[in-house]
């Protein structure tokens, strides 16, 4: 059987073009099935900011107490005060308190305060004869209920033990008994530098 050249010539380059251009086809979707797309992964939340990248200022806590109140490195809060102490003293007697809160701890130290109570000699000494504080302790120091301690004082001229009551308000009041009923009477009645400690409200 004779070949028809002119006839099969044709159809032959046009077979050969449609298999080139499905092989073609198939080799363009295989590689771009296979392509990767690439997702940013974003930063995680504890991750080091880049240099030069501000970062947010811790907030400052107004405490209310003016500004002789500080806050150390381990969140304890100072405050000293200078106090006008009377009952016993006239004028009042001017002495330096300090505070601090630690935790849920107040500890309060009270600078020595001794003077002339005007009273020579009287016993038992008047109960308003004992030295209250003029001021009261900023809220955040003051105690849930009254507390209190003892304490070195010194009345008609002798050395004993006396008592701090710091009532829930915030009044101090210093007596010269442990009983906390009498009062100062001398020339250098009063008490010795004391520093007591009690739970806080918080």
């Amino acid at each position: 059987m004779a070949w028809n050249v002119a006839f099969w010539v044709p159809v032959l380059v046009v077979a050969l073009g449609v298999s080139v251009i499905v092989l073609a086809a198939l080799v363009t979707d295989k590689y771009a099935t296979s392509a990767s797309t690439v997702v940013p992964t974003p930063a995680p939340e504890n991750s080091i900011a880049p240099a030069g990248t501000p970062s947010a200022s811790p907030a400052q806590v107004d405490l209310g107490l003016g500004d002789d109140v500080t806050v150390g490195n381990d969140g304890t809060v100072h405050q000293t005060l200078r106090w006008a102490w009377g009952g016993a003293f006239s004028p009042a007697l001017s002495r330096q308190v300090s505070l601090s809160l630690a935790s849920n701890t107040v500890s309060m130290t009270v600078e020595e305060t001794r003077g002339n109570t005007g009273l020579s000699n009287m016993s038992p000494p008047p109960i308003g004869n004992a030295i209250t504080s003029a001021s009261r302790l900023p809220a955040l120091f003051r105690p849930n209920a009254q507390v209190e301690a003892v304490v070195s004082v010194n009345n008609y001229g002798s050395n004993t033990n006396g008592v701090c009551i710091v009532m829930a308000n915030g009044q101090v009041t210093v007596f010269s008994d442990a009983n906390a009923t009498q009062g100062f009477v001398g020339a250098e009645a009063g008490f010795f530098e004391f520093t007591m400690d009690w739970d806080a409200v918080l």
